[in-house]
């Protein structure tokens, strides 16, 4: 998200001698946090250093701008939903998500390109190449659901790009091969990189990770997409929904700015990989408070149901089923 932060020069002296004294003393999030708001305070500095170097400015400017509408995102759902909802910024954060993560192919070329392990899920791996790729893919989907709960983008979608509609609700992943594919699983191969202190902790929460990935993919995704397809979401619905895709926006895309931090130690990796957690287990707050709706659509329930079974089993498989499904719904007979 925001790349590295180098040592030299006295502007950034004072985050630097934090920044060591933190590596020592940080005891968790808050500690981690605490610092890291301090060093900021003490080198106003730190701040021109972290996002105005030359050096992947582009990339640095874009990350600044994304936090900016992502807090202002915040701030007019907290305060005025009205307002949020006629915002283009429920637009242009989810667009920036997908224009940062370009930025950031074109950038950190020099990643690592063989690596099987992904890098993410780990305190001593550095990010792979084909991790930031593959997150085009994520933070595509992601800006599609945000357009496709705009009411004032949505009938758009619905007449002039239905052949688009159909190919994001139904057929995500049959384009997924245009992507780069990292496995949760090659992370969890080898124990060289996560130290001693931590090797539980990422294991566990790895492994949660997986399952949350999975859920994700068909009850966030195409669970929620079917529901907007036949336009049942009422109103208290949907506002719930876009607190699940503000908690996705975090996850997404400034989960990769933790690592950053992570990676040149302004937070532990136990930090990092923790805030992480808890961005993608805040999209359980939205849907707590839309439970219903499985018992109002319980066939699109089932057919999502099915749809991950056969996921699990085959993706070959799955893939047909989900022509059969797109049909199903084209032609009415799931309505």
């Amino acid at each position: 998200f925001v790349p590295s932060v180098g040592q030299a020069g006295s502007s950034r002296m004072g985050i630097a001698k934090v920044k060591e004294e933190s590596v020592v003393a940080s005891n968790g999030i808050v500690d981690d946090g605490m610092w890291l708001l301090g060093a900021l305070a003490r080198s106003p500095g730190a701040f021109v250093h972290l996002f105005f170097r030359l050096k992947f400015g582009v990339h640095r400017i874009m990350g600044l701008l994304y936090l900016l509408q992502y807090a202002a995102v915040i701030h007019l759902f907290l305060t005025d939903y009205p307002a949020f909802l006629r915002s283009p910024l429920i637009i242009t954060l989810p667009v920036s998500g997908v224009v940062q993560t370009i930025i950031a192919i074109y950038t950190f070329t020099f990643l690592p390109k063989n690596q099987a392990d992904p890098g993410y899920y780990s305190d001593k791996s550095t990010l792979s190449y084909p991790f930031i790729k593959e997150n085009l893919f994520f933070s595509g989907i992601l800006c599609w659901q945000w357009l496709y709960y705009n009411d004032a983008v949505y009938p758009i979608l619905k007449t002039k790009a239905w052949p688009i509609e159909y190919l994001f609700v139904f057929l995500p992943y049959c384009f997924r091969f245009l992507f780069s594919k990292t496995r949760i699983r090659d992370s969890l191969a080898t124990l060289k990189n996560k130290s001693d202190k931590n090797r539980n902790f990422y294991y566990y929460l790895t492994h949660l990770t997986k399952v949350f990935y999975i859920w994700a993919k068909h009850y966030i995704g195409f669970y929620l997409n079917y529901v907007r397809f036949l336009n049942a979401a009422t109103p208290t619905q949907q506002y719930w929904i876009f607190q699940l895709l503000i908690g996705a926006c975090f996850a997404t895309t400034i989960s990769m700015f933790l690592h950053t931090l992570r990676f040149k130690h302004y937070i532990t990796g136990r930090t990092s990989f923790s805030i992480y957690v808890v961005s993608y287990l805040s999209t359980f707050i939205g849907y707590f408070m839309i439970f219903p709706i499985f018992f109002v659509h319980p066939v699109l329930f089932a057919v999502t149901l099915v749809g991950l079974g056969l996921n699990l089993l085959n993706n070959q498989v799955f893939n047909v089923y989900q022509i059969g499904v797109m049909l199903a719904f084209h032609t009415g007979y799931i309505h």
